[in-house]
C-alpha cells in the first residue's frame, strides 16, 4: 500500500511491438519487453508498487474473487 493508501499493481505482457528484431520470428521471446519491464521493476523497487511481467502470451491472475485471463495474439 502506498502513502495515499492505494494498492498499485502493474502487469505486463510482451507483444508484437516489443521485439528487438525487425521480423516477427527474430525475437520470439520479446526480449525488448522483458528488458524494459525489468528496468521499470528495478526503478520502482524502492516503492511499494507491485510489477509483474509475463513471459508467455497467455496468463491468468486473480484479484479478489475475479479471475483474469490476458492474452496477446502475437502468434
Amino acid at each position: 500500500m502506498d502513502k495515499a493508501g492505494k494498492n498499485v499493481t502493474f502487469r505486463g505482457i510482451g507483444g508484437n511491438h516489443d521485439r528487438i528484431g525487425v521480423k516477427h520470428g527474430e525475437d520470439i521471446q520479446r526480449t525488448a519487453a522483458l528488458a524494459i519491464y525489468e528496468m521499470i521493476k528495478r526503478g520502482i523497487s524502492q516503492t511499494e508498487i507491485n510489477l509483474q511481467y509475463f513471459i508467455g502470451h497467455v496468463h491468468t491472475f486473480q484479484i479478489g474473487d475475479i479471475n483474469y485471463i490476458i492474452h496477446h495474439g502475437d502468434n
